[in-house]
């Protein structure tokens, strides 16, 4: 006999018993037993449905040789934590080298998170080696910046289009040309594709 069971039939028990020697005594056992039973209201969540994480590439550095890859895990009804990691290799002729690193942000969700508009500040540290007409930059260049953009969510499927600013700091190593890497402001964008789940 499980506790529902003897719960009920004891208070069945006090109500017959009541009854029988006061009725009013028996109407108020009666209504604290449906106050007892009665299960306490379901309290909504504040984290609104929809997926958890978000994991994109950018399309058009596929065509430049590069790979950015970016992935966002939800905090919070309107907050997630973004990682991304990124592998370039310089487009124009004169040229060669490459740079890799990654970055850290909270992105900031206006509406639903990975679904409407979103700001994006986030820091971007690179490696970076380059070598153009007999200069070279070997070092790293630190990029706090921050986008503003829209999402787009169909199902499993994921768009995010931005754009913003960033500011580059350069530290160069002992035998480099700082100026084979251009620092300050530069213009951003987010232009990203892939997968919610």
């Amino acid at each position: 006999m499980n506790d529902v069971t003897k719960t009920l039939l004891s208070a069945v028990t006090i109500a017959v018993s009541l009854a029988a020697s006061d009725p009013a005594r028996a109407e108020d056992a009666t209504v604290a037993l449906g106050e007892e039973l009665t299960p306490p209201p379901r309290v909504a969540s504040a984290r609104s449905s929809g997926p958890d994480v978000t994991v994109t590439i950018q399309p058009l550095a596929l065509l430049l040789e590069s790979v950015l890859v970016d992935a966002q895990l939800r905090l919070g009804k309107h907050v997630s934590l973004g990682l991304s990691g990124r592998y370039v290799s310089p487009w124009e002729k004169d040229v060669t080298g490459s740079a890799w690193g990654g970055s850290l942000g909270m992105q900031y969700h206006f509406g639903e998170a990975f679904s409407g508009f979103y700001l994006y500040p986030r820091v971007v540290l690179d490696r970076v080696r380059l070598e153009q007409r007999g200069e070279a930059f070997d070092g790293q260049v630190l990029t706090p910046s921050i986008t503003l953009g829209h999402q787009w969510r169909t199902g499993p499927f994921f768009l995010r289009l931005g754009g913003g600013v960033g500011y580059a700091l350069r530290r160069a190593g002992s035998h480099a040309t700082e100026g084979v890497v251009s620092g300050g402001f530069l213009a951003l964008f987010d232009i990203d594709s892939g997968v919610a789940f």
